[in-house]
């Protein structure tokens, strides 16, 4: 990840988020507590600075990719929404997603768009 991390460091055009062991509930509550120590009145875009991504991003994840099973387990809930597609592999598990296999349902999801 590291390497991947370097190697891309300087690219504009999109973000890839890679994540694994998260809960999008247990996010969602540690931004409210976050927020709440201020004493702020909350509104969604403080809600977002205060999410476990590194970086703020105020788009909605558009493409989400799960291997293993049909659910999202919590994952990324405030970040997607109605404009998010998803694609479910079940016979897939994470390590044996190859490039190929990626680049695919990138087309896939090209053909949605």
């Amino acid at each position: 990840m590291q390497e991947l991390m370097q190697a891309t460091c300087n690219n504009s055009k999109c973000t890839l988020n890679i994540c694994m062991s998260y809960g999008g509930i247990e996010e969602i509550l540690h931004a409210i507590n976050s927020v709440a120590k201020n004493t702020e009145m909350l509104d969604s875009e403080k809600l977002m600075q205060c999410i476990y991504s590194e970086l703020y991003v105020p788009e909605p994840v558009d493409l989400m990719v799960r291997t293993g099973e049909c659910r999202l387990s919590n994952f990324l809930l405030f970040q997607s929404n109605q404009s998010t597609r998803f694609i479910f592999r079940r016979e897939l598990l994470w390590p044996e997603l190859s490039y190929v296999k990626f680049i695919g349902m990138i087309f896939q999801y090209q053909q949605w768009t």
